[in-house]
């Protein structure tokens, strides 16, 4: 470093030069930098789709499931593996951790389902994998809707908006959500059918076989080959009305038309959304990755626009999710608090040391935040809000190297010492410090870049960007500053005095100190013991904020699984509730499924009858407490619609769930659904519980139809006759496809069965003989009750109880209490028991914070000891971390703040911030003893020597974090409140605590 330094202040021009070039870069990869509102959290999970008509949960269970599950779980890095068995369907998702590479293991999962798709039952669709749904988020969603205007028409606008959005550069998708596929249904007539001697099948094979085409050939002419051509497939509905079926003497030609009822119609099971109450289509958009989000949008809105322009009055187009605006409006406000914080910096520093040596120190913020913007470019790391605060929380950290190396200098100045040599001394005599303290502020922020899960993800940037602006500031001040010095040269007096009241004020505090050092360490404890206790019991814990947004979204689950007519009716009766809140300005739901994904961290899932969603959007004119109002809006909600499962909430940092989540498992279901049932109850009688859900399965009736074999053979019905007839009677069946000129459209064949005596009067044709039987003459009807849906976890059947705590309730012990309960609830048992919710979260979380601090203490304390080779300065050193948490825990309590995973992760980074004043303190210490001074004296002088630097770097730093403490930011107000109080704190204690303590421990040992 010495010779970097001699050369850089020999050759300043070059350096200064260099500087320029450093921070043209910066600009130019600033604006060439991809931005988005929060960073890419791929959760890495795949979602396993597999239909098999006809089957009942159990047999979906024992033949899909389970086979699939068993072969995927040799899958690298699986956190779990959950599954939904339901009748005709089976779901199965597969969760790996971050430390696999997740396409390899998508591929590798894909490979395994290409493997067994031939292992499973006869009449069972091939396995589907999406890995993109359960995690990718739509970056435009815009509906449009109109209470005059049909699915039809809508997805034709929709259509000709998406043609042209699909032109823009960036667009990697879209999707017309809502878009209603049509469809041919032929519903039979069974008594009709009966007229003939045809049986559904036949009629299924009549429709396939007849509308096929089979190229003829050609033949050779004179003038060459000329192609035959023989029409064969249906090319509007009245071809498939006059299909011919049957002929007979006594009825002549039977047509399909004759036995069945055709039209046109959407599919059923389809899913719908609706918009303020009015059919509504989605026009969902996906940008591709690493691109600015912002320019794209630009184009966007101008298609949207034109667009937009072109279509009737009435249509209304409402944006539900459009990302350009709500990333450039993130962007904005944290760029402002960035330019506010460099303000706030650049005017402390003049206050505090005059305009030459302030606008020498000021070049380090310029210079260490377009460094760091060339680095992210090269690192990929998008310009989103944590990057942006990251910048942020590193700006008043950026100077203080600077302040230290100049403060340096300016003492040389002082002492008439030439300003070249003054440059070189004053940059050598601080280079092992400020190399330590930028190292053990480096070695705090790094054990956090590998937090564990989606929060870690989520924040990684966070200590990266830190601690490239922090090796940006460190080159700063031994090079550049060193330069500029020698090119403004001459003495730059501070403007401070060198003796102040402040200074005065601390001065007589430390003689107190060393002259009852035993009274200043108990103080200091005992202060330290208070803050803890404020933590423990009067600091709210939150881990995960709620996201900045002006929405809030309902989650249904109808109780009548399967009755998606029931759903829609349910929707209905939810948004006549809210029509009439006015603190709601418009909402838009899905019936029969989800929304496309709108947020990275909401749930989405597999459609299904009895599930739906709603996002519903607040009056911004009104200001309203979100999560009071989203209580109040699901309590009237739940009271009024009773008996299925509504859950209002709000996005959140982190995907939102239970107080205290309990998932039981166990092979035998019987008995785990029994206990599961003793539990509830027992959970439910619990005072501090506020309410309940599980999904412990209520058994339904099945019809089971015994066929007598012996009588079926004799009447020459085989078990396929049967199943393959009654199958295509009660489930429909797609046969073939309408092929039009613009379009085509599956076949659906289905029958009139809409009771137990109609179907057993269902008649079923031999493929033996060709005569008719009635069902019922072959089989005999009972009643017998299953489990319409089988819920696995990790191979298990499960159940999950989820159990929300009172307000004033303490959840931790709450659970406590549950778990007690839940011991004695499956004594005697094999059932296993997982919990989750808030105690688990607080455990994986700050458990990890936990963790990295421990690691930084130890990296730090091994640097420190590297640099003062004594155990116990090291340890003296370290003794400012709990200075920090006295005024981190005060101050939350005091801002009304709460202890969250970023107030965590603030916690675990002052480790590194607050022991360098130390360090500033002990190194003018050690220096004054070798030069012969008392160890007394040595500590007096610190203070004295090193008072101003110290001073202006905790103000810088404060001044610096002010803004994003002011922001209002649930996600980072607690992080910046935690830095800035503990720093205060800490270093008003450490200017005393320090001191007095080296003075106990070595004057004691001197002596």
């Amino acid at each position: 470093m010495k010779g970097l330094i001699n050369f850089t202040v020999h050759n300043r021009k070059v350096a200064v030069v260099l500087a320029v070039i450093i921070m043209i870069s910066g600009v130019i990869s600033y604006s060439s930098l991809p931005r988005q509102e929060n960073p890419d959290v791929t959760s890495p999970s795949a979602m396993i789709t597999t239909i098999y008509p006809g089957a009942s949960a159990e047999e979906v269970e024992s033949l899909i499931t389970k086979k699939i599950e068993n072969e995927i779980s040799i899958i690298e890095g699986i956190e779990n593996i959950e599954s939904i068995s339901s009748g005709n369907v089976s779901i199965v998702i597969v969760t790996i951790n971050y430390s696999v590479d997740k396409d390899e293991q998508w591929s590798n999962l894909s490979k395994i389902i290409d493997s067994i798709s031939d292992e499973l039952p006869q009449g069972a669709y091939p396995p589907e994998i999406d890995t993109e749904n359960l995690v990718e988020t739509a970056g435009l969603i815009i509906t449009l809707s109109g209470e005059e205007y049909s699915y039809d028409k809508l997805s034709y606008f929709a259509e000709n908006i998406k043609n042209d959005l699909l032109r823009i550069e960036g667009i990697k998708k879209v999707n017309i959500d809502g878009n209603l596929e049509k469809q041919v249904y032929v519903e039979m007539n069974l008594d009709s059918l009966d007229k003939t001697n045809l049986s559904v099948e036949d009629i299924y094979n009549l429709l396939l076989i007849q509308n096929t085409n089979i190229p003829s050939g050609s033949l050779d002419t004179s003038s060459g080959k000329i192609s035959v051509n023989i029409p064969g497939t249906f090319e509007n509905i009245h071809d498939i009305e006059n299909l011919v079926i049957h002929i007979s003497n006594n009825f002549g030609i039977t047509r399909l038309k004759d036995i069945a009822h055709i039209y046109m119609g959407y599919e059923e099971n389809a899913k719908k959304f609706k918009t303020n109450n009015n059919p509504a289509v989605l026009i969902t958009g996906y940008f591709k990755d690493d691109q600015n989000i912002v320019e794209i949008g630009e184009q966007v809105e101008y298609v949207l626009n034109k667009k937009l322009s072109e279509l009737p009055a009435t249509l209304e187009a409402e944006k539900l999710v459009y990302q350009p605006d709500e990333v450039k409006n993130s962007i904005n406000k944290f760029i402002v608090n960035l330019l506010e914080g460099i303000l706030f910096v650049i005017i402390t520093v003049f206050i505090g040391m005059g305009y030459k040596n302030a606008a020498i120190v000021s070049t380090a913020i310029p210079f260490s935040i377009f460094l760091t913007f060339t680095a992210m470019r090269y690192l990929e790391i998008d310009l989103h809000q944590i990057s942006i605060a990251a910048l942020i929380i590193a700006l008043g950290i950026l100077v203080d190297n600077s302040i230290v190396v100049t403060d340096a200098i300016q003492v040389k100045l002082d002492e008439d010492v030439d300003p070249v040599r003054a440059s070189i001394d004053g940059a050598i005599d601080t280079s092992g410090p400020v190399f330590s303290s930028t190292l053990t502020t480096v070695a705090a922020f790094a054990p956090l870049i590998a937090l564990p899960g989606e929060a870690g993800e989520f924040a990684k940037s966070l200590p990266i960007v830190v601690i490239i602006a922090l090796t940006a500031s460190y080159i700063s001040a031994m090079l550049l500053v060193p330069a500029l010095t020698c090119i403004f040269k001459g003495k730059a007096k501070m403007i401070l005095p060198k003796k102040n009241r402040t200074k005065k004020l601390f001065s007589t505090m430390l003689q107190f100190g060393l002259k009852h050092s035993v009274l200043t360490i108990v103080s200091i404890f005992s202060f330290f013991v208070v803050s803890i206790g404020i933590g423990l019991y009067f600091l709210p814990v939150e881990i995960f904020p709620y996201a900045d947004k002006d929405y809030l979204y309902i989650d249904v689950s109808n109780e009548k699984k399967g009755d998606k007519d029931s759903t829609e009716k349910l929707i209905d009766d939810i948004s006549r509730i809210l029509d009439d809140e006015e603190n709601i300005a418009g909402y838009t739901s899905s019936i029969g499924g989800y929304l496309p994904k709108f947020y990275l961290t909401v749930a989405t899932g597999a459609n299904s009858d009895h599930t739906g969603q709603l996002i519903v959007f607040l009056d911004d004119s009104k200001l309203i407490d979100k999560t009071s109002y989203a209580d109040y809006l699901e309590k009237m909600l739940v009271d009024t619609l009773i008996g299925s499962r509504i859950e209002v909430k709000q996005p959140a940092i982190s995907s939102p769930g239970a107080d205290i989540e309990i998932s039981m498992y166990d092979n035998d279901k019987k008995s785990l659904y029994s206990k599961a049932e003793d539990a509830l109850r027992e959970i439910n009688s619990l005072e501090s519980i506020k309410s309940t859900w599980s999904n412990i399965p209520k058994s339904v009736y099945q019809y089971n139809l015994e066929i007598d074999e012996d009588i079926a053979s004799l009447m020459g019905l085989t078990k396929y006759d049967i199943q393959r007839q009654v199958n295509i009677a009660l489930n429909g069946t797609d046969t073939s496809k309408l092929l039009t000129q613009n379009d085509e459209y599956d076949i659906y064949l289905e029958s009139d069965i809409d009771s137990l005596g109609s179907l057993e009067n269902l008649k079923i044709k031999s493929s033996f003989t060709g005569n008719k039987i009635l069902l019922k003459q072959v089989s005999k009807v009972n009643l017998k009750s299953l489990i319409p849906i089988i819920h696995r976890y990790n191979r298990y059947p499960a159940v999950t109880i989820n159990c929300d705590v009172k307000d004033y309730y303490n959840t931790q012990d709450a659970q406590v209490q549950i778990e007690e309960l839940m011991n004695k609830t499956i004594d005697d048992t094999n059932i296993l028991i997982d919990y989750g919710g808030e105690k688990e979260t607080v455990t994986k979380y700050l458990g990890g914070i936990a963790e990295a601090a421990l690691y930084a203490l130890a990296a730090i304390y091994v640097i420190l000891l590297i640099q003062f080779k004594s155990s116990r300065q090291s340890l003296i050193i370290l003794l400012t971390v709990p200075l920090s948490v006295i005024g981190s825990l005060t101050g939350l309590y005091l801002f009304q703040q709460p202890f969250s995973f970023t107030a965590g992760l603030g916690l675990a980074s002052l480790i590194g911030i607050v022991v360098n004043n130390a360090i500033l303190l002990l190194e003018h210490i050690n220096s004054e003893i070798k030069k012969g001074i008392s160890i007394r004296n040595a500590c007096e002088s610190s203070l004295n020597r090193r008072f101003r630097p110290i001073m202006l770097s905790t103000i810088t730093t404060v001044m610096g974090l002010l803004p994003l403490a002011l922001s209002g930011s649930s996600f980072f107000t607690p992080m910046a409140v935690t830095l800035m109080s503990g720093l205060i704190v800490s270093t008003f204690f450490t200017l005393i605590v320090i001191p007095t303590m080296f003075n106990s421990i070595f004057n004691r040992t001197s002596k």
